[in-house]
C-alpha cells in the first residue's frame, strides 16, 4: 500500500543540499553525553560531541587515537539511526556497499572498491565480520540483526596485525553489550507498511554483586514480501526472522582472572526475492516459490588473566552456518514451459522447423551451504603506559564447509508416438576441509610524547581440501530404438580430489604524530594477502582452474581533529592499493556457473567525514569516499562464445572493478527539544548516495547500476525511559538494482539478464521502553 504521494526523483538533488548545508555522516550522529569542562562544571549533554572509545587496536583508546581509517557506530547511534543489519550500516560508511541477492549467500560485500571472490571456492571474505573478537565465516551475517550492540567499527585497509584471520579489505568489528552490576533493561516493538512487525528485548544484571553478571536479549521480525507472484497468488521476498544472544561473565574488581560465556542463536525463514527482467514492476509468474532458511548458532568462551606487566587473553569459539534454498532455474509460469531442442541447431527466423529433440519443461534449484568453524586465539598485550605498547597473538582455524546444489528437470521428448515424460537431475557437491594457522602482532613505540611508530608483521600457514562430486548432464546415449539422442544424467563423475597450501608473511609499518592534544597526522602502510584455491566448478576453454593467492600492497595518510572545543570533529584520508592476482568471481559464459580468476587491479580514492554541535541539541554533518579502482591486466575476464571468434578471450583491462560504486557519501542531522514536562522532540533525518557501479568485470551496459540517494527520516518523543516515533525509509520510493545475473546459454538457449531490486519505501512507528 502506497502511503505517500508517487514517486519523484528527489534524492539526488536533496543529497546536494543536505551536503550545502552541511548535514551529518554517520560518526556525527553521536549522542552527546555529560562532559566536564574545566572548571568542573558539567555541561548539558548535549552541547558537545561524544568522544567515542574504540578497541579497533584491541586495547580501549580514543577513536581520534586510532591511525586507521574507521567509521565508528555507538548504541546510541544504532538506534537512533534505526540501524538493523550491516547493509543499513554500509549506507552510512564511505566506500563501503553490501548490496543482497537471491540468497544470503549472494550478498556482495565491496570495501574500497575490492569485493569477495565466488562463495563456491571456500574463500575467507576480503571484509572481515569478528563479533566480540570472534571471525564469523560466511555471508549470512550480513542480515544478521543487530541488538544489544555496544559499538560497530569498520575499519578500512588490511588488518591482518590484530585480527585473528586475514582480512584483506577490510574489517568489521562489533563489541555486544555485557551486563554490569545495574539490572537494566529494553523493550521496543516496531509495526510498519508490508505488514511489518518487529520486536526486541533485552535484560541484564547481576547475579553476584561485583562478580556474576548475565545479559540476554532477543528480537523476532516478520513482513509480507515486496515482490508478487502472480501464478501461485503469494509475496515471493517475504521474511520471518528471529535471534538470541547471552552471556554470562564473572569479574571481579580485586581479581586478575576474568571469563566470559556467549551463545548466540539466528533463523529467519524467507521467500526469498525473484529475479526479473523488470524488477520494478515488483511481479513475477514462476511456477515454483522460491525459499530460504538460514540458521547459524555458535558458543564463545573468553579468559583474560592480568599478569601486572602484560595480559593475557584466550578466546575458543564453534560457529554453525545452515543455508538451504529452493528456487525456479527457468522462470516459467508453469510446469509446461518452452521446449528446448538440446539435439539439433537452434532454429532459424523463417527456416525450417527444428528437428526432434528433447528439453525441458520446468526445473527447479536446491542449494545446501553448510559450514562449521573452529577457531582459538591466545593474545598477549603489554599494559598500558609503557614506553613500548606491543600485542602478540597466535591464532588456529578450522573449517568444513559443504555446497550441494540439485538441479531437478521434468522432460518431455518429442517421439512420433507422442511426447514422453522424462526426469532428469544435475547435481553438484563440493567439500571442503581448511586449516589456518598464524602468528601475527604489532609494538607501538612511543618516540616522544607526540610522535609514534608502529610496526608489524603476520605469518599465516592456509591448508586446503577439496573433494567435488558431480552427475554428468553432457552424456547422451547412443541411438535408442526411437532413433532420438536420450540425456543420460545417472552417469557419474568419479569424485576429484584436489588441495592447496601455503605459508606468507605480511608485514605493516604506520608512523602517527601528534599535532595537539586534539589533532594528529599518520601514514600507513600495509600488505594483505588471500590464500589461493581451486575452482571447483567448470571453467571456458583457456581459463585457469587454479586460482593463484592474492597480494596486496595498502598506502594511506590521514588526519584526525577535534576543533572548537569538541563541537567539530574533521577526519579525512588518502589512499592507494596496489593488488597482484586479485580474485574475481566470473560467470562462465558456457553454463552460468560462477568460477574465480586473477587479475592485476589498482584502487585509488579518498574519505572524509566532518561532525558538529551547531547548537545545543542540534548535531550535522557529512562523509564522503572516492574510489577509483580499476583492472590493470586483466586479458582474459570472459570469453566470445559463438560465431567464428569463438573462444577469442575479452580483455576487461581499465574497466572499473565489479561491485564497488565510484562515489559514496551520507548526510544527516538530529535535532532534539525539550517541550516540557519532560518531554522533548526529536527529529531527524539522512540521504544516502551511491555513484555508478557495475555487476560485471566486463561493464556491460546491462550490468550497470546509475547513481541513485535514499532519503530516510523519523520524527518522535523522548522522555525518561521511553521513546515514541514515527520513521520512513526510502521516503522517495527510489528503484535501484542490488544485483544483477548477466545474460548465458542454458542448453544453448541465451537468456535475458535479470535483476534484483531493493526495498520500496517502507513506514512505520516505534515504541522504546528502558528499565
Amino acid at each position: 500500500m502506497k502511503l505517500f504521494a508517487p514517486r519523484a526523483n528527489y534524492g539526488a538533488s536533496l543529497f546536494v543540499i543536505a551536503a550545502i548545508l552541511g548535514t551529518a555522516s554517520p560518526l556525527s550522529a553521536q549522542t552527546q553525553q555529560p562532559k566536564e569542562t574545566g572548571s568542573g562544571e558539567e555541561e548539558t549533554d548535549n552541547s558537545r560531541l561524544e568522544e567515542i572509545i574504540v578497541v579497533a587496536q584491541k586495547r580501549t583508546e580514543r577513536l581520534q587515537d586510532v591511525p586507521i581509517s574507521i567509521t565508528a557506530l555507538t548504541a546510541d547511534m544504532i538506534e537512533k539511526r534505526g540501524v538493523r543489519n550491516l547493509s543499513d550500516v554500509s549506507q552510512m560508511t564511505p566506500n563501503f556497499q553490501l548490496d543482497g541477492g537471491k540468497d544470503s549467500n549472494e550478498n556482495k560485500v565491496s570495501l574500497r572498491g575490492i569485493s569477495s571472490a565466488a562463495i563456491i571456492t571456500g574463500q575467507p571474505e576480503t571484509v572481515g565480520i569478528y563479533i566480540d573478537g570472534v571471525y564469523n565465516s560466511g555471508r549470512i551475517l550480513a542480515n544478521l540483526d543487530l541488538i544489544d550492540i555496544e559499538r560497530i567499527e569498520v575499519l578500512r585497509g588490511p588488518q591482518g596485525t590484530l585480527f585473528g584471520r586475514n582480512t584483506t579489505a577490510g574489517a568489521i568489528n562489533i563489541t555486544t553489550h555485557k551486563a554490569g552490576n545495574d539490572f537494566e533493561g529494553s523493550l521496543q516493538a516496531e509495526y510498519g507498511n508490508y505488514d511489518t512487525l518487529r520486536l526486541r528485548g533485552g535484560v541484564g544484571g547481576p547475579i553476584a554483586t561485583d562478580s556474576l553478571f548475565a545479559q540476554v536479549s532477543g528480537t523476532y521480525s516478520r513482513r509480507s514480501g515486496y515482490q508478487r507472484n502472480t501464478t501461485l497468488n503469494i509475496d515471493t521476498d517475504a521474511n520471518e526472522l528471529g535471534s538470541g544472544r547471552f552471556s554470562l561473565s564473572y569479574r571481579k574488581p580485586d581479581s586478575p582472572f576474568a571469563a566470559t560465556l556467549t551463545g548466540d542463536y539466528y533463523e529467519d525463514n524467507n521467500a526469498a526475492q525473484v529475479a526479473s527482467i523488470s524488477p520494478f514492476t515488483r511481479k513475477v509468474t514462476t511456477d515454483i516459490a522460491p525459499i530460504e532458511r538460514n540458521k547459524s548458532y555458535g558458543s564463545t568462551l573468553t579468559l583474560t588473566y592480568d599478569f601486572d606487566s602484560a595480559i593475557l587473553t584466550s578466546i575458543s569459539s564453534f560457529k554453525r552456518y545452515d543455508l538451504k534454498t529452493q528456487s525456479d532455474f527457468d522462470r516459467s509460469a508453469s510446469g509446461n514451459g518452452p521446449l528446448i531442442n538440446l539435439s539439433a541447431p537452434p532454429p532459424v527466423p523463417g527456416g525450417p522447423p527444428p528437428a526432434l529433440g528433447f528439453g525441458y519443461q520446468g526445473s527447479f534449484e536446491n542449494g545446501i551451504y553448510t559450514s562449521k568453524q573452529y577457531s582459538q586465539e591466545i593474545r598477549l598485550h603489554s599494559a598500558p603506559g609503557g614506553k613500548l605498547d606491543w600485542i602478540l597473538s597466535g591464532f588456529f582455524y578450522k573449517e568444513k564447509l559443504f555446497v550441494g546444489s540439485d538441479l531437478q528437470f521434468a522432460f518431455s521428448i518429442p517421439t512420433p508416438l507422442g511426447p514422453l515424460p522424462a526426469p532428469g537431475f544435475i547435481q553438484n557437491n563440493f567439500d571442503m576441509d581448511s586449516v589456518s594457522y598464524a602468528l601475527f602482532g604489532q609494538a607501538t613505540w612511543h618516540m616522544t610524547d607526540k610522535l609514534h611508530l608502529t610496526g608489524g608483521g603476520r605469518v599465516t600457514r592456509d591448508e586446503k581440501d577439496f573433494v567435488t562430486s558431480a552427475i554428468d548432464p553432457t552424456t547422451i546415449s547412443p541411438a535408442n530404438p526411437l532413433g532420438i539422442g536420450i540425456p543420460q544424467f545417472a552417469t557419474p563423475f568419479a569424485p576429484r580430489k584436489n588441495g592447496f597450501s601455503g605459508t606468507r608473511f605480511t608485514p605493516m609499518a604506520n608512523l602517527r604524530f601528534e599535532l595537539n592534544d586534539d589533532a594528529s597526522i599518520y601514514a600507513s602502510f600495509a600488505t594483505g594477502y588471500k590464500e589461493g584455491t581451486v575452482n571447483q566448478t567448470t571453467v571456458p576453454a583457456g581459463a585457469r582452474t587454479e586460482v593463484l593467492p592474492e597480494t596486496s600492497n595498502s598506502y594511506e595518510v590521514g588526519v584526525k581533529s577535534v576543533l572548537a572545543d569538541r563541537r567539530l570533529q574533521i577526519n579525512a584520508n588518502v589512499f592507494y592499493i596496489d593488488y597482484k592476482n586479485l580474485q574475481v568471481t566470473l560467470t562462465n559464459p558456457l553454463s552460468g556457473l560462477p568460477y574465480v580468476g586473477n587479475a592485476g587491479a589498482r584502487s585509488y580514492g579518498f574519505e572524509a567525514d566532518m561532525n558538529a554541535v551547531v547548537a545545543p541539541g542540534v548535531t550535522l554533518g557529512w562523509a564522503v569516499g572516492f574510489t577509483d579502482a580499476k583492472y590493470r591486466s586483466f586479458p582474459a575476464c570472459s570469453f566470445v562464445t559463438a560465431g567464428p571468434a569463438a573462444g577469442t578471450p575479452i580483455s576487461c583491462n581499465g574497466n572499473q572493478l565489479a561491485n564497488g560504486a565510484d562515489w559514496t557519501a551520507s548526510a544527516n542531522f538530529r535535532v532534539i527539544r525539550p517541550i516540557g514536562n519532560g518531554l522533548s522532540v526529536s527529529f531527524g533525518g539522512d540521504v544516502n548516495y551511491r555513484g555508478r557501479t557495475y555487476f560485471d568485470p566486463e561493464n556491460a551496459l546491462e550490468s550497470k547500476r546509475s547513481p541513485y540517494a535514499l532519503v530516510n527520516g523519523d520524527i518522535g518523543l523522548l522522555a525518561d525511559g521511553w521513546s515514541l516515533s514515527v520513521f520512513t525509509r526510502n521516503l522517495f520510493d527510489k528503484d535501484y538494482i542490488i544485483q544483477y545475473n548477466r545474460a548465458v546459454p542454458v542448453f544453448g538457449q541465451v537468456q535475458s539478464p535479470y535483476y534484483y531490486a531493493g526495498a520500496p519505501r517502507t513506514v512505520g512507528v516505534r515504541l522504546k521502553v528502558d528499565f
